[in-house]
């Protein structure tokens, strides 16, 4: 008999805990999916230490149907029941808290137990839990897969389960298939057996102490790589058939990654084989399941004719990450959901030690400067919040999956690793994860490792006592913000002043903390590009004078033209702001700073512009010197990318034409210089950054050369066999699209219909929302609700909703629909999608910007169910 109970109250720890008299040792759990049907039926056997005398068990479960439940002090299987004393149990469902309570009539004394539980439950069309993907074959037949996602809670709506990330537990795990299909979870097979009906029983070995969030079964009609075999473990990569060719890139940084990390963290990979898996419908990008990572297809597969460098730098990225997760993540976990920042910050930090090894013509610590620079300007917003904050309902921890945790987690992270040395800050991660291996942590647990590691190594030049790493992170870690580092040279003196850094002046802070521990790394360089003097300090609340004491740099040759630096080596989270002789000198001098210092430099004069801190006319300055030195980094042109596109949507329409101009002949030396065509000699750089000049040029710039060339390599490809070059292809497709009509969407539609690669069909998607027609505009978002996959969907939503001759038409598109795509689209990507209300800029003719006001009323009559404080951020930028 079962009980269904509505409750609503989440006040109290017991309705966001689970009781505690009872702890999963190891599941015995078999699953049969029906694929056609899209439904399955399972059985678990849950070995259980209970700890005090109890007449109820209570795990968690969420649509499933529990057919029965028994519970006996001798072992039993999920194939069949055993000896021993057995005690039917009635169970309790509160689908609010998603919970199952099991009843007993007599109580069950302290002591190891194992309850069994038959179950059934649905093939999701929500990208969660047990849920179906599908695909066409080459023959046009629709296929199916079922596959898991059971991060951060949703394992329970696979089987009943303890689904708490310190409630580490053994699994063992059988698949009931079709003879046909392919079956993959966590561990290795280790036997098959055939069944009645044509079926398979196929059994996996038992894993090591994990998570249940980490828990993988997919079963479907796939193709397998042949093994590579990397230091003893097996090395998969697992796709829909047809898509060979496209694994070997994946196969190649996955090898590489295993290697790495197995050497860096000083510990061999934690799994018996490695299974890499490329699913149709994925919500995210991956997801690091031990031992079965699965992936969005865009973020494994790399046709090796159709990908661009960035697109295999988005595969190597992915991959590394992934595979950092299997030590930092599965063999080591947060105690609870305030802990998951650590585990994405960390795996994206490693990733790009990891990528920045694999290929180090990349240049990956750079590139990382642009994801930097979208968390600065996230979190210079009243709304940010601290990168790690108290979480009691696991839904919360929903709104930790963003640009804070990633990539402001991943560059403090890197800021301290520059600031310690990379060997110190290694020698911690490995003490810490031999420390805590098969076990949870707290983040307090890394600081404390990472700063006995810090006071054994030697100190920073210019640092006279150990540096205090914990008091120093938890001034990052538990308050929101950065600071703006102030810069003066008076009388032969430096001074550095620390404050917090707002976008947004006149808006209360918010959420922005007041003072940090800085790691400040300061150097003067001459006009030849030699270091003169060097300085590390720790910049505190009070100002920094530097004239005599120990904390003193050698200014001399500022007063004749030597250029002073305040983010040396550009890896500080902070802007800086230098006064306007030592910022002369640094323009001056632009071209002789490494990349990243250029990078952030530019990046700063942006930012403290648009807080009123600078004048607009002293950054159009610093963007003409940078147009006219032919400035070569894409990072750099970015971020001027950002301010013209920003221009664009700010300006009216009788001056827009004047910006037309001004952008065509700021891209102009370097992009001549470039030409269209990539050469062999040239650094792999030029080849993003030819992409991204020419974009610019062909959409903001409006140069008629390029759109011409642009119309002419488009026709040439959808005419004949010629395919556009993948590294121009964005470029090419947005300049098309902008200056495009009827006859380009239907060509471009057709070929996101049958695209060459997961890629290529992510390109020609988004490029159907750059089209300005009105009826294109409403034939694009009626595919959004038809034909798009919900993973994309959303996010074809948000970057129309950003597109300034899209958006009002998208806006009201959203207010007329927003209930369907509630219950169509994956919940963690509803606040990605309004993310895009912050471009909600037309303005009407006496210059106030009524989608503006709409769309605040929109959120209130429709607060989000997760990710309010993504959404709470779009409302602060409009």
């Amino acid at each position: 008999m079962t009980n269904v109970n509505n409750s609503q109250n989440y006040e109290d720890d017991s309705n966001y805990r689970l009781p505690k008299n009872a702890r999963p040792i190891r599941y015995d759990l078999l699953l049969a999916p029906d694929l056609n049907k899209a439904v399955f039926t399972g059985s678990v056997v849950v070995e259980l230490e209970i700890q005090e005398t109890s007449s109820s068990i209570t795990c968690n479960g969420a649509e499933l149907e529990v057919i029965g439940a028994s519970i006996s002090n001798s072992a039993l299987s999920s194939l069949d029941d055993s000896v021993g004393e057995i005690k039917s149990a009635k169970n309790d469902i509160d689908e609010t808290l998603e919970r199952l309570t099991f009843n007993f009539e007599t109580p069950i004394e302290p002591g190891r137990w194992f309850l069994k539980i038959n179950f059934q439950g649905i093939l999701n069309d929500k990208l969660r839990g047990f849920y179906k993907s599908t695909f066409v074959d080459e023959t046009g037949n629709e296929r199916i897969i079922a596959t898991t996602h059971c991060e951060a809670t949703d394992a329970r709506r696979a089987f009943p389960c303890w689904d708490e990330p310190d409630l580490k537990a053994v699994f063992s795990v059988k698949l009931d298939v079709d003879q046909d299909l392919v079956a993959i979870s966590n561990w290795p097979e280790t036997k098959s057996d055939a069944l009645e009906g044509n079926k398979k029983r196929v059994f996996f070995g038992d894993t090591i102490k994990m998570s249940t969030y980490l828990v993988a079964f997919i079963v479907g009609p796939m193709e397998v790589s042949s093994p590579r075999v990397v230091d003893g473990i097996e090395l998969r990569v697992i796709h829909v058939p047809g898509k060979s060719h496209m694994a070997p890139f994946a196969l190649d940084i996955g090898e590489h990654s295993l290697k790495f990390f197995a050497e860096y963290f000083d510990i061999p990979y934690p799994g018996k084989k490695l299974d890499l898996i490329a699913l149709p419908d994925f919500a995210f990008g991956a997801m690091e399941n031990l031992g079965a990572v699965t992936f969005r297809e865009t973020a494994l597969l790399a046709d090796p004719i159709t990908a661009s460098r960035s697109d295999y730098e988005r595969v190597a990225d992915v991959v590394a990450h992934e595979i950092a997760h299997m030590w930092f993540g599965d063999l080591v976990t947060m105690k609870w959901w305030n802990g998951i920042w650590l585990n994405e910050a960390f795996a994206t930090f490693m990733e790009m030690l990891c990528v920045d090894a694999f290929r180090p013509d990349w240049e990956r610590w750079v590139t990382f400067g642009l994801s930097r620079e979208a968390a600065m300007g996230i979190d210079s917003l009243a709304n940010t919040r601290p990168i790690e904050f108290p979480v009691r309902h696991p839904s919360e921890a929903e709104g930790m999956f963003d640009v804070l945790t990633y990539q402001k987690g991943a560059a403090v992270l890197r800021m301290l690793e520059q600031f310690i040395s990379p060997e110190v800050f290694r020698d911690g991660i490995r003490d810490y994860l031999k420390t805590h291996a098969y076990s949870n942590t707290e983040t307090s647990d890394l600081w404390d490792a990472l700063e006995s590691a810090s006071k054994r190594g030697v100190l920073p030049e210019g640092v006279k006592e150990a540096i205090p790493v914990r008091e120093m992170m938890d001034s990052w870690i538990f308050q929101g913000g950065y600071p703006l580092v102030s810069v003066k040279y008076e009388n032969s003196k430096l001074s550095l002043s620390q404050s917090p850094f707002q976008l947004n002046p006149n808006k209360d802070k918010g959420e922005i903390g007041n003072t940090w521990l800085v790691p400040v790394k300061l150097s003067n360089t001459s006009k030849d590009g030699t270091v003169a003097a060097s300085l590390s300090l720790v910049l505190e609340s009070e100002p920094v004078l530097n004239g005599d004491g120990e904390n003193r740099l050698d200014t001399s040759g500022i007063s004749d033209g030597s250029y002073l630096s305040a983010n040396t080596g550009g890896t500080g989270f902070y802007r800086v702001l230098m006064d306007a002789s030592l910022s002369k000198n640094f323009i001056s001098s632009f071209g002789a700073r490494p990349t990243l210092e250029r990078f952030n430099y530019v990046c700063d004069a942006f930012a403290t512009t648009i807080a009123g801190l600078s004048s607009i006319e002293e950054f159009m300055k610093v963007i003409e010197a940078i147009g006219k030195s032919g400035e070569k980094d894409s990072n750099v042109w970015a971020v001027i990318a950002s301010a013209l596109k920003l221009f664009e949507k700010t300006l009216g329409e009788a001056d827009q034409e004047i910006l037309a101009r001004a952008s065509s002949k700021l891209i102009s030396r370097t992009l001549n210089e470039l030409t269209w065509q990539h050469k062999s000699s040239e650094p792999e750089n030029y080849r993003t950054l030819r992409n991204l000049l020419l974009s610019i040029g062909g959409t903001i710039g409006k140069n008629q050369e390029i759109i011409k060339k642009s119309q002419e390599l488009f026709e040439k490809s959808i005419n004949s066999d010629e395919k556009l070059d993948p590294d121009l292809a964005s470029a090419i497709l947005e300049t098309v699209a902008t200056n495009g009509g009827e006859s380009d969407y239907e060509a471009i539609l057709n070929h996101y219909k049958t695209p060459d690669s997961p890629q290529d069909e992510q390109r020609h998607l988004f490029a159907l929302a750059l089209f300005r027609d009105s009826d294109l505009i409403e034939r694009t978002l009626d595919l959004s609700m038809t034909e798009v996959r919900t993973q994309n969907a959303p996010f074809l939503i948000q970057s129309m909703l950003i597109i300034k001759s899209s958006q009002k038409a998208t806006f009201e598109f959203l207010e007329a629909n927003y209930q369907k795509m509630s219950e169509a689209f994956p919940s963690p990507t509803i606040s990605r999608m309004l993310d895009g209300l912050r471009g909600l800029s037309t303005l009407d003719e006496s210059g106030n910007a009524p989608l503006s006001s709409r769309a605040v009323k929109f959120i209130e009559q429709n607060p989000p169910h997760s990710g309010k404080k993504t959404v709470d951020q779009a409302l602060e930028r409009l």
